[in-house]
């Protein structure tokens, strides 16, 4: 029932890293910080042994011929490892100490680890969340009956004895009664191996219904309570109908509605409301407009239904009491409790339909294709930038529906890609994205019908960019590897289209630009060729060689960014060419692109190489947005996000610290 948390043995050896690091004055190279970690990896291991020397060395060398001479060495000593590691990650801390801190962690070695490292903290917080189940005093922690430990970080007797040893003062006894374990080194393993059989069939499985509560805020008597609407260890899938209540909801106009969970109350149903939020835990809450007419804004009784799926996104239904209306709420549960709330508008159902009428028309019936975006505007009362994310997926969807109605003229083709592309646009963030997304693969390797009309040609590419973050790696290097071919020169050769392209030309260097998942080899060729090709370069090509060497990928894994080493080159080329070209706002962002800070040492440039940049964007009359890229590890701003994409993303749709990782294929 608790929270899954990123600490443990790695932890204590990055923080000897740094006090070691620290001595030493200066930050390391990451392939030497990686060595440090494992040094002192080995250190607290050999220390905290029972029988363990008083002292260890670590010895760091340095990269280059004079090997002997760059070495740094750090000797540790036993009673020094004990004090970090036992008053840094197990604290014996007092029965009312404060909960752990909620905020993000720093990132190391690309994972987001836990902000407070006490342990211990920890452990009183899960034993307090814990008391009420068993019909304990409410923020009292728990005393348990026996605990059990398991991991290689626990390996060393007087750790455990720490944590016993808390836990019973919490509740002024002795030291909690120690479990025997097998093999604490491979406590984890064997359950991973044992998982595996039972999804094979070959063991037993556990199984048990959602592990916290669902609570919607509402306005009772001018009094704000917090509604159940999906109870605790409910079955995914499973639609929760308050037909007993009633609901007032105001239409028209800007409304939130804010989400909650719990995962301690085990007594609440559907439909019991709450009067206070003390032991409820915030969610990022839905902000919204909810279209009902064309009339000014008005209170409609609606009903309410709830249903968690197994994609981790809450659906909710309002349905009108008086007439057909049905108003689709969607929470994506796994967002940031801190996610910023964007404004989405929820249409109604016979403004889709209308606009789904307009598909129709024009790709099965006599429509004109010019004008399908004036009509789809008309009939959903929204401009298409503000299309909330849901109407996009269901207009892509009957698009798909649709192909054949796309072939009939090379106008209903070029309208057809240009809109499933902005319809569909990342190629994730919605429930049935890689279904959509396979559907539209099958169309690649015929290519367009009116391949030789230019604007269809164009859209084609322009497409494929748009869908680019729904793409597994086997399915980008099959678009990548002949435009590569086609696109990049040979030494000291230009590149094809010269300095006026065609539009075709462009969607293609744009569509390879965007193929983040890419090897880094195939990456650092397309950024070296266009660094050395003579002449001004187009913007297009500039914007090229900032998605594909920025430090935060939009889509990608971070096994995909450039070296920092590599990015570093490239940088310098990069920043001496657009002080020749007269500071071209397209060189300005991608060099921040390539230079922006990401928190990850093994990605970042150096301080030195970060100034730099920072200093050309202030000669450049860069906008506050992109210089903050440099300093801060925040996700970017609508404008910033836009320009990186090439697209402004969906209403409701938000770019994460850690993109979802398409299985390589």
């Amino acid at each position: 029932m608790g929270d899954h948390l990123l600490l443990g043995g790695d932890n204590m050896d990055m923080a000897l890293a740094r006090r070691a690091e620290k001595a030493w004055g200066k930050p390391l190279p990451t392939r030497q910080w990686f060595q440090l970690c494992q040094l002192c990896r080995r250190a607290k291991e050999a220390l905290l042994a029972a029988d363990g020397p008083d002292r260890f060395e670590v010895a760091v060398s340095a990269p280059g011929s004079g090997v002997v001479a760059g070495m740094k060495t750090f000797n540790f000593t036993r009673d020094e490892v004990w004090e970090l590691v036992l008053d840094g990650f197990f604290p014996s801390l007092d029965a009312d100490s404060p909960p752990p801190e909620r905020r993000r962690g720093i990132q190391e070695m690309g994972l987001p680890y836990a902000a407070d490292p006490a342990i211990t903290r920890h452990l009183l917080q899960f034993l307090r969340d814990a008391a009420p189940l068993v019909g304990a005093p409410a923020g009292q922690p728990l005393r348990p009956d026996a605990i059990l430990y398991n991991g290689g970080a626990l390996l060393p007797a007087p750790l455990r004895e720490r944590l016993s040893a808390t836990v019973g003062r919490w509740h002024g006894t002795g030291p909690v009664r120690e479990l025997p374990a097998v093999d604490l080194n491979l406590a984890v393993a064997r359950g991973a191996a044992y998982y595996g059989l039972v999804r094979r069939g070959q063991g037993v499985a556990v199984r048990g219904g959602l592990a916290r509560a669902y609570y919607l805020q509402t306005d009772s008597g001018g009094q704000p309570g917090w509604l159940c609407v999906v109870p605790r260890d409910s079955l995914e899938g499973v639609p929760h109908t308050l037909s007993d209540r009633r609901f007032m909801v105001r239409t028209n106009q800007p409304v939130r509605f804010p989400l909650a969970c719990s995962a301690t109350r085990l007594g609440d149903a559907a439909g019991d409301l709450l009067s206070g939020q003390a032991d409820l835990a915030p969610l990022a809450p839905l902000h919204t407009v909810l279209r009902y007419g064309r009339r000014g804004q008005e209170a409609v009784a609606v009903s309410l239904s709830a249903e968690l799926n197994a994609v981790g996104t809450l659906d909710l239904w309002l349905q009108s009491c008086d007439s057909p209306h049905r108003f689709p709420l969607v929470f994506d549960l796994r967002s940031d409790h801190a996610a910023a709330p964007g404004l989405s508008p929820t249409l109604d159902e016979a403004a889709q339909a209308a606009a789904e009428a307009c598909l129709q028309d024009v790709f099965a019936g006599s429509g004109d294709p010019q004008a399908l975006f004036r009509g789809l505007e008309d009939a959903l009362g929204l401009p298409r930038d503000e299309w909330p994310l849901p109407v996009l997926r269901r207009l892509g969807d009957r698009l798909i529906g649709l192909l054949e109605g796309a072939h009939r003229t090379p106008r209903h083709e070029a309208r057809w890609l240009n809109l499933t592309g902005f319809c569909l646009r990342p190629g994730f963030g919605a429930p049935g994205d890689e279904w959509r997304v396979g559907e539209l693969w099958k169309l690649s390797h015929r290519g367009p019908r009116a391949a030789g009309q230019p604007q269809v040609a164009a859209e084609w590419w322009v497409l494929w960019r748009r869908l680019a973050g729904g793409l597994r790696l086997g399915q980008q290097l099959q678009i990548a590897n002949p435009l590569v071919r086609e696109l990049v020169p040979r030494p000291g050769e230009p590149l094809p289209g010269g300095r006026r392209p065609s539009q075709d030309l462009v969607e293609r260097w744009r569509c390879l630009g965007s193929l983040e998942r890419l090897p880094i080899e195939t990456k650092q060729r397309l950024v070296d060729a266009i660094l050395a090709a003579p002449g001004r370069l187009p913007d297009h090509l500039y914007w090229v060689v900032g998605r594909l060497g920025a430090r935060r990928l939009f889509h990608g894994p971070a096994d995909a960014v450039l070296p920092a080493e590599a990015a570093a080159a490239s940088l310098k080329r990069l920043l001496d060419r657009s002080r020749r070209e007269g500071l071209p706002r397209a060189a300005v962002f991608a060099a921040a692109s390539l230079a922006r800070w990401s928190g990850i040492r093994s990605l970042d440039l150096s301080a030195e190489f970060r100034q730099a940049v920072h200093d050309l964007l202030r000669e450049g009359e860069a906008p506050e947005s992109w210089q903050a890229l440099l300093t801060q590890t925040a996700d970017s701003d609508a404008e910033v996000t836009a320009r990186i994409v090439g697209d402004r993303l969906p209403l409701g749709l938000t770019l994460a610290d850690e993109p979802p990782d398409a299985a390589a294929g």
